[in-house]
Parts: structure tokens; C-alpha cells; sequence
């Protein structure tokens, strides 16, 4: 048999389906005749029917481009494409083009090389540079629907398919086509309806995919769509029955038990289960089978939700690693890191994906909406560091280009609210729930917002109606604690024990006050009962002073205010106190006080015999959380006929404000005058203090709403009295303190200080303890 006889049948075999024959038929003969370059050629084309890419690209370098036959160059060009070395296809394309520019299938394969390659813009133009005729073809329809499909275009692919049916009814590789498609698109029930149309265009199993989507789906509708009677929540639980039952008629250990145990995951965290989500999860973490993206991504939702943002955290970098520009992904990533306290990498994070984000989104020209929610997460992440001030700036301007967002509304209401301007958060809240009543965000500001302005009915109100429409939304049930423990009783304990080098205010004091504040009552009014325990060890003798009273506590929109009638325990003298804060805009405060029988009179006085009464008035203003001025006017009145009056002034200025420290300089001036020259009690005619300070506090969380503080509060002055020369002063306050959210406080603190009474120096060493639980 001559040599184009053994070539013609090893051809023939490969065209026969016989690859491995046909190869080695052919290896032996270029072995034989190595310079016969048809035989190089059909080698390689039988290579690439043998989808054998890497051997095809290996003979490409012996290829004469611009004289071998263009069916070669095309096997070379898919190959490259099917090895995802997308440019070197598109150069072997291009050299196709070259040598027949009119080729459909070059430009068929450039095309769909382009889309491979994410150049989608590139491959469009290639296929629109199909004569009309061509264009309309089968082939064309088909290889536009795949770059469509690829851009992520699933609509537009559509009618592409239904054209393709109408050249050729019934394909099936068209109809299994167009069933995906409209999966993908997450209309599961349009493709069971077409594969009830052509039986047995899809398999059991894929069928049963689809069904399990369609249930999937219904939950996840039913999570996401609210009504004030909140019959969602009754919905998804009866379709999260149906999937249950769907699982248990799947046999277990099969592919679509699985996936179906995977989409049950996925609802539970759509409607808000997440404890059970993240135990679903932890039972398939222990299955060999692998978890996917979408699984992990709605685990690490779950985690996040009940307080695990290190877990969180880890299964969001997973997922990123393998779809690093998922913007769900990267949105609940930057979550984590808030949760975390990682505030500049959360920064980081959300100025990157403003940056990845395009203002108008291309395929539609309109402005994108993911630009926008990225912009509000950047803001939101300097709100968390406190960066308020900047956050306001931020959230003004997008509310002034864009006045009818919801969500930017009541951004910038939570900022206004964190600032201390409750008025001026109400009124955007209610602007965003006016565009969009059911705004779970607007609403939840909305009621804290109320909480703040103590309008404590119109809160309860809505915070009933958001826990039946909104039963699993984290917002939602920290608002339902907060109310909660708002409903309880109060206890505040406040001590202190300290010594002194002299005997002016006692060698060795203390004091032990006590309150307990009723629940609520008819919202706005609590009852108290009141403890107060004062000692001074004096030269004269002890004195010691018990107290218990009882009184009512009124709370309501801008007022406070409280009256007390008290007693000396054993026996005494009785004593009123009525005190009214009026809280007159976001700005300036007032409160004055009236006591008969004051706290305050001196325990020196009260062991000589001496009671008094006062009045006070207190001005404050606070434009913003970093700056605050106040100042303070009393007089009081001793039955041993002396009259004292005084004055203060104080301010705070934030110098550093970083959400783990901050430095406060405080200073204050003082001066006071009495009309008794000798008093029993320490009485200067007239003295004069002015002292700077400066207040640090180191904060570290340890948990949700869990905090741990550290103060550091050094103050340096002079004081001034009459007939004696002035003195430096100064005094350290040492304190550590405890949150457990809302629900407990503890403070322990220590003071040491210098004083100066009557031209001598006293120190004195304070020991104080706080503490405040809801009961």
C-alpha cells in the first residue's frame, strides 16, 4: 500500500470515529516521511477532532500560516480557545479573518473567543459585522446569544432562541438551551413548562432541580415581601414545609437531596432563620460533597446575623477569592469588618467598591444603583469611626442631588441622631417613609429616633406592629430589646469612700445613694424610691446622715422632670426636691431645681444643727457631639441665716476622636459668695476657681453592645478665697467601667486630689463604685 493510501485510510478511520487507530497510524508515518507536511496537516486535524488541544497547539509552531489550508488554522485557534488561552485564539482568528475575511466561522470563533476573553464590546462589534443574511442565521443567533449570556445580557438572549426556533422547530439543543436560560434567569417554572411541552428534553434529575427552584424561589419571595399584616412570614413557612417535603421524598445521598438540602439552607436564611441556617450548614460542612459559593455566601449571612463576624468574615474571604467582584459578597464582607471594629480596612473596603462601581450603568444608561448603595456603605463605614461629621457632609450632598431616596434619607437621619439632634432626625425619617412607608431602615430610625425624644407610646406602637411584619430583621430585634429592658425596673447604685489629710469635709467619708425606678407607668411616669446614706468622721463628733425618700419620675417628648418627698429614716425633719429639664431644641437645654431640706447641705452643718434649702437654674448647649458649653446659677439658704449664691461656667472640646480613643479638654470657671463670715461649716465670703482639664477614655468591645472603658481624667487650676492667697489645685480620676449591653453597667474609679480650705492644704484619696442594672 503506498503512503497516500495508508494517509487516505487513517483519515478515514478518524473520520469513522476511530481516533486512537488513526493516531498512531499517522505518528507512524510522519515518523517514516518527516518532512511530508500533509501528513503534519492531518495529523492535526485529527487531533482536534480527538479534542487532544494541547498535542494540536503543540504542532502549531510548524504551521505555515498564510499557505496551509484554513481548516488547520481554525482546529489551532479552537484549541486555543478550549485551553483558555484566549489570546493566542484570538490571534490565530485574526490570521483566519486575513486569509478569508468573508468566513462566518472565523468571525463566529473570534467572537465567542472575545466573549471568553471579557471583551464583550469587541466580540458585539464582530458579529455586527455580519452581512444581514448571515447575521440572521443559525449559527450567528447562536453564537449571539452565547456573548449575551456571557455580559450577563440573559434577557436580551431570549428572543434570540425564540428566532433560532422559528429556522428550525423542535431543535433540541436550542430548546435545552432556552430551559437553562430560563433558569439562570430564575423563572424555573417557565422551564418546566417547556420541558412538559418536548418530553423527554430533560432528565429526571434535571427536572427535579427545577422543581426544587421553583420552591426555593417561593420562599424567597414570600421573605422579601412585606405587608403591614405580616402574612409573609405564614407564607414562607408553609413553602418552607412544601421543600421540607420535597426533601423527604428525595432519597438521601443522591445529587438532588443534596442541592435541595443546599436551597433549604439558602431560604432559611432568606426569611431570617438563622440559627437554624447555620445548623443546617454545620450538618453539611460534615458531607463530603463540597459547599457551594451561594451556600457558604448564606452561612456567613447567618453568622454575621447572630453575632459571629470572625466566621462570618472567614467564609465571605472564600468566597471572594473566588468571585473577588461579587458586590453581595463584598457588601455583608464589609458588614463583618464593621461588626469587627476593623474600621479603616471597612473604609478601605467600601471606597473600593465605589470605585468599581460605574455611575451610569452601561446596558441601561441610567444611573446604577449599585453606585449609590456603595457610596452609602462608605458613609456608613465613617459613621462607624465616628467620623460624623464627615458622614453629614456625605449623605447632604447625595440628598440634595437625589432628594427622593429612601435609603440615603435615612442615612443621614441615623447621622443627625448620632450627633445628638433627635428634631432633625425625625423630620428626614419621616421624609424617607413618605417616599417608602414599609422601609424597615426608616422605620426602626424612626421609633429609636421617638425612643430618644421620649415619646415612649408612639414608639411601642410601632415597634408591635415591626415585630409582626419584621420578626427575623436584626434591626428589628435589637429595637425589641432595647423596648424590652425599657419596660423593666431600674436599680442605681452610687458610692464612694474616701480619707482625707484634714478635717474640713471629714477625715474619712462616705456616701451611699440608692434609686429604684418602678416600670412604666401609663408610659410616660416611673415611681422611685430612694436610699441616701452620708458620713463624715469630724473633730466635733461623726456625723451621719440617712435618708429615704419617695417620688414620681415624668418623662415625655422635651420634658423631664421629678418631685421627691423625703425624710430623715430615723426621725427629722422632712424634705421636698422638684426638678424640671426642658430640653428646648437639638441645641439648648434648661432645668432648674428646687430642694427643701437639701442633699447638699454639708454633714458639718447638719451636725451643728444646720439644714438648708436651694434653687438652681442650668443652661446648656451642645451644636454637635464634639463641642458642648453650660453653665449653672444656684443659691441656697442655711437656717443660720447665711445665704450663699453661686455661678459656673464649663465647656468640653473634642480633640481627638477615634472610635477606640478620645480626648476631651474640659475647663471650667467658678465663684461663689456667702453672707456669714463664721459658720460652722466650711463658708469662704467669696472664692474664685478656674480649672483645665483633660478626659481620656480608651474603649474596647468585647462582644455586641459589650464594651469595656478606661478614664483617665487629669484637671489643673488655681483657686482663690478671700483673705488667703491663691493655691494651685488639681485632682486625677482614675475609672474602669463595664457594659453589658443595656441591661447592666458597672463603674470603679479612684481619685486623688489637692485642695486648698482656708489657705491649708488638704489631699484626699475617693474611692467610687456605680452601678445601674434593669431588673
Amino acid at each position: 500500500m503506498s503512503l497516500a493510501e495508508e494517509q487516505e485510510a487513517a483519515v478515514l478511520a478518524a473520520r469513522n470515529g476511530q481516533f486512537a487507530l488513526a493516531l498512531v497510524e499517522l505518528d507512524r508515518l510522519r515518523t517514516e516521511f518527516p518532512d511530508n507536511h500533509s501528513l503534519l496537516i492531518d495529523q492535526t486535524l485529527v487531533l482536534s477532532w480527538a479534542k487532544k488541544d494541547a498535542e494540536v497547539v503543540a504542532n502549531a509552531h510548524l504551521i505555515d500560516q498564510m499557505k496551509d489550508a484554513t481548516q488547520v488554522l481554525a482546529a489551532i485557534a479552537k484549541s486555543y480557545r478550549n485551553l483558555q488561552q484566549f489570546e493566542t485564539g484570538i490571534e490565530w482568528y485574526r490570521m483566519l479573518q486575513n486569509r478569508e475575511a468573508a468566513t462566518l466561522d472565523a468571525t463566529l470563533g473570534l467572537a465567542m473567543t472575545l466573549a471568553d476573553a471579557g471583551r464583550f464590546a469587541e466580540a458585539n462589534a464582530e458579529l455586527a459585522t455580519l452581512a444581514r443574511g448571515e447575521r440572521e442565521s443559525l449559527p450567528a443567533l447562536r453564537t449571539q446569544a452565547y456573548v449575551f449570556q456571557l455580559e450577563g445580557r440573559d434577557v436580551e438572549c431570549l428572543p434570540l432562541y425564540d428566532a433560532m426556533l422559528a429556522l428550525r422547530p423542535g431543535d433540541r439543543q436550542t430548546l435545552r438551551q432556552k430551559a437553562f436560560l430560563l433558569r439562570d434567569m430564575r423563572l424555573p417554572e417557565l422551564a418546566l413548562e417547556l420541558a412538559e411541552s418536548y418530553p423527554a428534553l430533560l432528565s429526571d434529575e434535571e427536572i427535579e432541580h427545577l422543581q426544587a427552584d421553583v420552591i426555593a424561589l417561593s420562599i424567597r419571595s414570600a421573605a422579601r415581601t412585606y405587608s403591614p399584616q405580616g402574612t409573609e412570614w405564614q407564607s414562607s413557612v408553609q413553602i418552607l414545609a412544601r421543600l421540607d417535603e420535597h426533601i423527604a421524598d428525595t432519597p438521601s445521598g443522591t445529587a438532588p437531596y443534596r442541592r435541595l438540602r443546599g436551597d433549604r439552607l439558602v431560604a432559611l436564611v432568606d426569611i431570617g432563620l438563622m440559627q437554624e441556617a447555620i445548623a443546617e450548614f454545620q450538618a453539611l460542612s460534615a458531607e463530603p460533597t463540597p459547599m457551594t459559593r451561594l451556600e457558604r455566601y448564606s452561612a456567613a449571612k447567618a453568622y454575621l446575623a447572630t453575632g459571629k463576624p470572625e466566621r462570618a468574615r472567614q467564609l465571605l474571604l472564600g468566597c471572594l477569592q473566588e468571585a473577588p467582584n461579587h458586590y453581595d459578597c463584598r457588601v455583608e464582607y464589609f458588614y463583618a469588618l464593621l461588626e469587627l471594629r476593623k474600621f479603616e480596612e471597612a473604609q478601605l473596603e467600601a471606597d473600593a467598591m465605589v470605585a468599581a462601581q460605574p455611575v451610569i450603568n452601561p446596558e441601561t444608561l441610567k444611573p446604577n444603583p449599585k453606585y449609590l448603595d456603595a457610596r452609602l456603605r462608605a458613609v456608613l463605614a465613617r459613621s462607624y469611626a465616628d467620623r460624623l461629621d464627615e458622614a453629614q457632609e456625605e449623605l447632604e450632598g447625595i440628598t440634595a442631588a437625589i432628594p427622593n431616596n429612601p435609603s440615603a434619607r435615612a442615612e443621614l437621619a441615623s447621622t443627625y441622631l448620632w450627633r445628638g439632634w433627635p428634631d432633625r432626625a425625625l423630620s428626614e425619617f419621616q421624609q424617607a417613609l413618605t417616599v417608602y412607608p414599609q422601609h424597615v431602615g426608616a422605620r426602626t430610625g424612626w421609633t429609636t429616633t421617638q425612643l430618644a425624644r421620649q415619646q415612649y407610646r408612639q414608639a411601642g406602637a410601632e415597634i408591635s406592629q415591626l415585630q409582626q411584619q419584621f420578626p427575623h430583621s436584626k434591626p428589628v430585634q435589637q429595637l425589641t430589646r432595647r423596648w424590652a429592658l425599657h419596660q423593666k425596673s431600674t436599680l442605681v447604685l452610687d458610692a464612694s469612700l474616701g480619707d482625707s489629710t484634714g478635717s474640713t469635709f471629714g477625715s474619712e467619708q462616705y456616701t451611699v445613694q440608692g434609686w429604684w425606678y418602678s416600670p412604666p407607668v401609663n408610659d410616660w411616669y416611673r415611681i422611685y424610691l430612694r436610699s441616701y446614706d452620708g458620713f463624715a468622721e469630724l473633730p466635733e463628733g461623726n456625723s451621719h446622715r440617712s435618708r429615704a425618700a419617695a417620688g414620681i419620675d415624668y418623662r415625655r417628648g422635651d420634658w423631664r422632670a421629678r418631685s421627691e418627698i423625703s425624710d430623715e429614716r430615723w426621725g427629722g425633719d422632712a424634705g421636698m426636691s422638684l426638678e424640671v429639664n426642658w430640653r428646648m431644641s437639638d441645641l439648648w437645654s434648661l432645668a432648674a431645681v428646687a430642694d427643701v431640706n437639701s442633699y447638699d447641705t454639708p454633714l458639718r452643718a447638719y451636725q451643728n444643727g444646720v439644714k438648708s434649702n436651694q434653687l438652681q437654674m442650668r443652661a446648656g448647649y451642645a451644636p454637635n457631639e464634639l463641642f458642648a458649653l453650660g453653665t449653672s446659677i444656684s443659691y441656697a439658704s442655711f437656717d443660720d441665716g447665711n445665704r450663699r449664691s453661686n455661678v459656673s461656667l464649663y465647656g468640653q472640646k473634642r480633640l481627638i476622636n477615634l472610635p477606640e480613643f478620645k480626648l476631651d479638654a474640659t475647663g471650667s470657671l467658678f465663684a461663689s459668695q456667702s453672707t456669714l463670715t463664721n459658720a460652722s461649716y466650711f463658708n469662704p465670703r467669696a472664692d474664685q476657681s478656674a480649672v483645665l482639664g483633660a478626659d481620656m477614655r480608651w474603649t474596647r468591645y468585647f462582644a455586641e453592645e459589650r464594651r469595656f472603658y478606661l478614664r483617665v481624667f487629669p484637671q489643673f487650676g488655681s483657686y482663690a478665697q478671700q483673705s488667703f492667697a491663691s493655691n494651685p489645685v488639681w485632682r486625677l480620676d482614675l475609672e474602669v467601667g463595664v457594659d453589658f449591653g443595656r441591661r447592666m453597667s458597672l463603674q470603679l474609679g479612684v481619685q486623688r486630689a489637692r485642695h486648698a480650705y482656708d489657705g491649708l492644704i488638704e489631699y484626699s484619696d475617693f474611692l467610687h463604685l456605680g452601678i445601674e442594672a434593669r431588673l
